[in-house]
Formats: structure tokens, sequence, C-alpha cells
């Protein structure tokens, strides 16, 4: 639900270039292959957190983002383009009709429409909008201004309009990051950037608060191949095919003060797969959590040993981890649990 907008690309290595001397030139060395890195959300900050990761209930625990950024045409100094201030430039979400002073940690999934309410500060009231959206870094094309009502009151652009889940959602928004840029026609300059995250169960997530009664403390960690509404996991396991879709890590907390962030790193040998790491925001000082391992577009996870670690905040030790192996071993996953040797 941090200021800029999530960066999100396939996670393998990236290349470090210089630009400027000519080195002499070198003979040829190809690299030794490395796997490459699973996908599952990318990272994003914000002032309450972030998830990349997270899919399903946290009880007491939600995301949000919310970027917003106005750029300035080029030209003449001090030259406006529109009769608004340039600093009001907002786009903000809700699941309700009335527009929100910041968007929701966390927007019901199940929803069949979504609010985006905007301020464009040096865009004219009236004027002709467009804009795009994506959904955990995959582009959903144009966006769709469905029912848009512009504001009669200010000088400038500001308005509401509907999102409903893409083609192909089931049960409303499919879970995730969603990421949405708007600008005006005749102003393309002018850009608003924003997001909002929707999970299933965000009532049940957003649950609790309090102080906490004991120093932080992760209960229980278990891997499985999915999880309940109610947080227990279903095909619980240390060992997974290569193929699995996912790999759930469904964690308990206590202790933790709500507003604070819990992260979750997964690594394959000692290589850490950044792009798999998962910033969860808590509103209560217990409850339970989860995040995920998605090796993307289809394809297979590497065979290997793995581990899964969660910790407060950016400590580098953490409050508890578990390691795992995938296998393309027939069978293996579909046997094998915590307590197998």
């Amino acid at each position: 639900m941090d200021e800029r907008p999530p960066e999100d690309q396939p996670p393998k290595p990236e290349e470090a270039g210089v630009i400027g001397e000519i080195e002499p030139q070198q003979p040829d060395s190809t690299p030794p292959e490395t796997p490459e890195e699973p996908r599952a959300r990318r990272r994003r900050p914000w002032t309450v957190g972030c998830l990349l990761a997270l899919l399903g209930a946290l009880a007491g625990g939600g995301i949000a983002i919310l970027l917003s950024r106005g750029a300035a045409p080029p030209g003449d100094a001090g030259a406006p383009i529109a009769p608004g201030p340039e600093t009001v430039n907002s786009l903000v979400f809700s699941p309700t009709p009335e527009r929100p002073p910041v968007t929701p940690d966390i927007i019901p999934a199940e929803t069949d429409v979504i609010y985006g309410f905007y301020e464009l500060g040096r865009v004219p009231a009236g004027a002709e909008l467009s804009g795009k959206w994506s959904h955990e870094g995959q582009p959903l094309g144009d966006l769709p201004l469905d029912e848009h009502q512009p504001e009669s009151g200010p000088p400038f652009a500001s308005g509401r309009f509907t999102l409903r889940p893409p083609p192909g959602a089931e049960n409303g928004f499919t879970p995730g990051i969603y990421e949405v840029e708007l600008t005006a026609v005749a102003y393309p300059e002018v850009v608003v950037q924003g997001s909002f995250v929707a999970l299933p169960r965000a009532a049940a997530i957003l649950q609790g608060g309090g102080e906490p009664g004991g120093p932080p403390a992760i209960q229980s960690l278990r891997l499985a191949q999915d999880v309940t509404d109610a947080g227990e996991p279903v095909g619980e396991s240390t060992v997974f095919a290569a193929d699995s879709d996912r790999i759930h890590a469904i964690f308990s907390f206590e202790g933790i003060m709500p507003g604070s962030v819990v992260m979750v790193r997964w690594y394959f040998g000692e290589q850490e797969l950044t792009h798999a790491r998962a910033e969860i925001p808590l509103v209560a000082e217990q409850g339970w959590g989860e995040a995920w391992l998605d090796p993307g577009d289809g394809s297979n996870l590497p065979e290997g040993d793995y581990l899964v670690s969660v910790h407060l905040g950016d400590e580098q030790e953490p409050l508890a981890s578990m390691g795992f192996l995938v296998t393309s071993a027939a069978g293996a996953a579909a046997t094998a649990s915590p307590g197998d040797d």
C-alpha cells in the first residue's frame, strides 16, 4: 500500500558497466552460468512498508504504497501551464466512494471496484486524462477511467474514477501491488503516480492493536504449498518440487510494536534472492503473516538448498529462519514433511 515507484526487474543479476575510458581488448571470457533468481514480488519502499511477496492474511499486518509526484514542464522558469499550484498533485485509492487522506494500507482483494481520486494542480479543470496501470510489475495496458467524475470546484484537474478487476481476475482483484500513472493528454509533462495493495481477508489482517507485552519473537515459522484463511499451512514440508507454483512461509509473531516492519528474506545457497524480499508492516503486536517464493512465468525453481528468514526491520540477525530443499525427484515434495529426515 515507499516514496518511489517500485522497482520490478526480472530477478537476475545486474551487470555493471563503465563508460568513458577505452580499455585494452581482453580475451573473451564466459562467466559461469548461475541459476536465475525466482521472481516473487518486487520490493517497494515507503513510509509504512511494502509487500512484495505478501499474498494472503496477516493478522495484524498490512502494507501500503503511496507515490505522488508532479513534474513541472520544461520551458521558461515560472511559466505556468495551468491555473492550479504546482504542489497539488496526488493520486489515492479507496474501496469506498469517499476520498481518503491517504490510500489505506490494504484494500480488500474481494472488492469489485476501487475508487481513484486525483489532483493535478498544473492541469486545467476538465482536461482530458490518460494513464496506464500494472500489477506486480506486469503492464495491464491503458488506464480504464471508468465512471470518471471531474470535480467542479477547483480551478485545476481534480476528480474521481473507478477501477475494476482486470480481465481474467477471479473473485475480485488478483492479490498484489497495483501501480497507476495518470497524466493529461495536453500536458504530458505533468504526471502523478500512485499504488495500492489488494489482499484477501483484509479485515482479518487489520484486526487488533495494542502495546506489546514482551520482546519481539517469531513463535513459529513453517513452509507449505498453500495456506488457509486461518493461517494454517496446507501441504507443510521442507522439501518441494522444482515445478511448485509457490512456496509459502507462514509465521506467527508476538511482542512486536504496531507500526513495525517485518522483513522476509529468501536465499538460494548463499545468495539472497533480493527480488523476493518482502517488507510487511504490522498493526498489531501479535498475529500471523505470510510471504511466498514464486518462480514466475511458468518456470521451475532451481534445484538446491534454500533458506527463508524473518527479520525485524533492517536487523541482520533474524528472529527465525528455516532451510528447505527444492528437487525434481518425483514425489519428494508430496511425501516430505518437517519431521522427515
